[in-house]
C-alpha cells in the first residue's frame, strides 16, 4: 500500500466527521460514566441511609411519582473478590475452613492445526507427552458473592478482608 497525502474534499471531509464522531461518543461514555456512579451512590449509599435514618429495617413498598405507580425496594447485596496479594492464603482458609470445593482448577493446553486426535488424547498423555500447559486456580466472583450470602445470612462470621467481602443494600425501583 502505498502512503499518500489526501487531499480529496470528500475524503476529508468523511474524516472530519468521523474525528467528530469518536469526539461525541468519548464525551458521552464519560458523562453516562459519571451518570451511573452518580445512580449507584443514590442507590447503595444516599437512599439506604435516609431510610436507616427513618427507622426502617428495609422498604418494599409502592409510590407515586409524577402520576406514574412505582415499586421500590431496598435489599442487601453481597460482593466478594479475593485481592491478587492474598490468593494464596484465601484459598488456604477456604481449604481450612472445609470449603475448598469452592475453588476452581482450570489447565488449558494449546495445541496446532491438524492436532485433533492428539488434543483428544490428552488428559492421559498430558505428562508423557510433557505438554506445555497452564493452569489457574481461582474462585468466581459470582460463586464466591452467592456463597459469601448463604454464610453470612446463616450467622457465619467471615474474613471481609481477605475475601474482599463487601455488603451494602441497593435500591431498585421499576414501573408497576
Amino acid at each position: 500500500m502505498t502512503k499518500t497525502n489526501i487531499t480529496n474534499p470528500v475524503l476529508l471531509d468523511l474524516m472530519q466527521k468521523h474525528i467528530n464522531l469518536g469526539i461525541e461518543i468519548e464525551v458521552a461514555e464519560e458523562r453516562l460514566k459519571k451518570k451511573k456512579q452518580e445512580l449507584k451512590q443514590i442507590s447503595e449509599i444516599e437512599f439506604p441511609e435516609a431510610v436507616a435514618e427513618l427507622g426502617l429495617v428495609g422498604l418494599d413498598g409502592k409510590a407515586n411519582v409524577n402520576g406514574v405507580e412505582y415499586r421500590i425496594k431496598l435489599s442487601n447485596f453481597y460482593s466478594a473478590s479475593i485481592p491478587k496479594d492474598r490468593i494464596d492464603e484465601a484459598h488456604g482458609w477456604l481449604r481450612d475452613n472445609n470449603h475448598g470445593d469452592l475453588i476452581k482448577n482450570t489447565i488449558t493446553i494449546d495445541y496446532g492445526k491438524g492436532e485433533d486426535t492428539k488434543a483428544a488424547a490428552m488428559k492421559m498423555t498430558l505428562i508423557d507427552d510433557k505438554q506445555k500447559f497452564s493452569s489457574k486456580t481461582g474462585v468466581h466472583h459470582q460463586t464466591l458473592g452467592g456463597w459469601v450470602k448463604e454464610q453470612t445470612e446463616k450467622g457465619q462470621t467471615l474474613p471481609m478482608d481477605l475475601l474482599g467481602i463487601y455488603i451494602g443494600q441497593k435500591t431498585s425501583i421499576k414501573e408497576d
